[in-house]
């Protein structure tokens, strides 16, 4: 307040997914904020300043002393931890520490770390499940702890016992929507999983992630409209790069 917060999605991604694909982080390598120049000189914010240290400032702020993600506050000061928030923030932090930004204060994280964890393996918190595995691969790096690294290892193998290994689809409660949207989602999670094994020289943990994903990205391939589907659709130039909502869909989900 008084300003207004709208988004607009980057032309290089489709929703989160291909964020872990460096040749289009190259191309994006920093979160971008659009403002008025009237608004912008009232706030001695100049074209091309650094935002990143005041929103990682923001981000920790979330983290109460349990290590709950506190997404917003009621009006008599409670709180309310929203479902997807917790691994959002957590990949962002441990991004924000591997790329050298601000401060890193690796405690607090591990200890937010472990309150969602704990979620994960008593609470059924299922939603968060393609998050988790992002952040606790990058977080298993900026914290360098064994600990980290075995969670997402254990959140990557709960996900690889929900996917088919004939279609390459997840079938699970998670509410991301049609199945193409969410294969996508979680295929990015394991993406992440995958490079961590590879670093650590987990061969037979490198060979059971790639088997997934190459029958997962089967799928979208087969999901995602190409040009040889042009002949059928009435507007092939809106269509083009959608996913479907399923095999048995013409429907476009995203």
């Amino acid at each position: 307040y008084p300003l207004i917060l709208t988004c607009v999605k980057h032309a290089l991604f489709c929703e989160t997914q291909h964020r872990g694909l460096p040749s289009l982080r190259r191309q994006a390598r920093e979160p971008e904020v659009e403002l008025h120049p009237a608004a912008a000189a009232e706030r001695s914010i100049r074209p091309g300043a650094g935002l990143i240290p005041e929103l990682e400032a923001v981000l920790w702020e979330t983290i109460d002393r349990h290590g709950r993600i506190v997404a917003r506050r009621t009006a008599d000061d409670g709180s309310e931890v929203e479902g997807e928030a917790g691994g959002l923030v957590l990949l962002a932090l441990a991004y924000a520490a591997c790329a050298g930004h601000g401060a890193w204060d690796r405690s607090r994280w591990l200890t937010a770390f472990r309150f969602h964890r704990h979620r994960f393996r008593y609470a059924g918190s299922l939603c968060q499940v393609p998050g988790l595995m992002q952040a606790f691969s990058v977080g298993a790096r900026a914290a360098a702890d064994e600990e980290v690294a075995a969670a997402a290892h254990e959140v990557a193998a709960w996900a690889l016992s929900c996917q088919s290994r004939r279609t390459g689809e997840f079938f699970t409660h998670h509410p991301a929507g049609p199945s193409g949207v969410r294969t996508g989602l979680y295929l990015e999670g394991l993406g992440a999983v995958l490079d961590l094994a590879v670093e650590l020289g987990q061969r037979r943990l490198v060979r059971k992630y790639r088997r997934a994903m190459d029958v997962g990205c089967r799928l979208l391939e087969r999901l995602t409209i190409q040009g040889a589907d042009g002949s059928v659709l009435p507007d092939p130039s809106r269509a083009m790069g959608g996913i479907r909502e399923g095999r048995g869909c013409s429907r476009v989900a995203c």
